[in-house]
């Protein structure tokens, strides 16, 4: 983590791309906006790959969404990003999609699980991107976060029926400020205790298409959020793209 909070630090958190159902409008206009934001912090907060083929559950397979098919856009997604932000320290938060190749490996292929990873095969060394993985000892997902200066950013294993409401459920429950992608929803929620201090909870929207596979209406947003550490606090800011558009500031992202 960045040491040094003498000045104000940026960071950017998005997730939820689900690689090879992403928005590819909404990728490009994030692409955009942080290339002028520049954060110096970037947390991927899970299911960057859908890991679609390996799924436990029933699929019609389709073309381009075998697993070495989102491995190699993966690598192309990263690939970008760092160009972008060739400064920001960037981390790969695992989520329950990623840890599909960990189920499946327990359950069909046990001895090739120690010769298998998301992290290899994404080539995360290479870009330089913290690899952030669920207990090795878990053969199912849980709760995964990593926490700066006080603020935890993660995939919880959690998600309530309405925006707002698994964060105001997380919050409650670890007594944190947090940022959680997995719902795919944008909310906020605050808390101020008896001490005086407040917490924010944020569900952080998703980059996947409203045309992804799985079925029934899709209760999502699509955004992100970005966040200014100071030397003592830190200041999160949803941020919805609607109609494909960005609106931050002063100016428009549009595509």
């Amino acid at each position: 983590m960045l040491e040094n909070f003498n000045k104000v630090v940026k960071g950017a958190v998005i997730g939820d791309l689900h690689l090879p159902f992403q928005d590819d409008s909404a990728l490009a206009l994030v692409e955009k906006f942080l290339k002028d934001f520049q954060p110096d912090i970037l947390v991927i907060n899970g299911d960057l790959l859908d890991c679609f083929q390996i799924s436990k559950y029933n699929r019609v397979p389709q073309k381009g969404m075998w697993f070495e098919d989102e491995i190699n856009l993966g690598i192309s997604v990263l690939s970008d990003i760092r160009q972008i932000c060739p400064n920001a320290e960037i981390h790969l938060v695992e989520g329950n999609h990623e840890m599909r190749l960990r189920t499946y490996l327990i359950m069909k292929a046990p001895e090739l699980y120690y010769s298998l990873s998301i992290p290899d095969k994404l080539q995360l060394e290479k870009f330089k991107i913290q690899w952030h993985g669920v207990d090795e000892y878990l053969s199912k997902f849980a709760d995964n976060y990593i926490e700066i200066k006080g603020l935890l950013i993660g995939h919880f294993d959690k998600i309530n029926q309405y925006a707002a409401y698994t964060a105001k459920n997380l919050v409650e429950k670890t007594k944190a400020s947090l940022i959680q992608s997995h719902t795919h929803r944008l909310g906020v929620y605050n808390s101020r205790a008896i001490s005086g201090k407040i917490y924010t909870g944020v569900e952080n929207g998703c980059l996947c298409s409203m045309k992804a596979v799985y079925g029934g209406h899709k209760d999502w947003m699509t955004g992100f959020s970005i966040i200014y550490w100071t030397e003592d606090d830190y200041f999160i800011y949803p941020l919805m793209i609607k109609n494909n558009t960005l609106i931050y500031s002063d100016k428009i992202y549009e595509t």
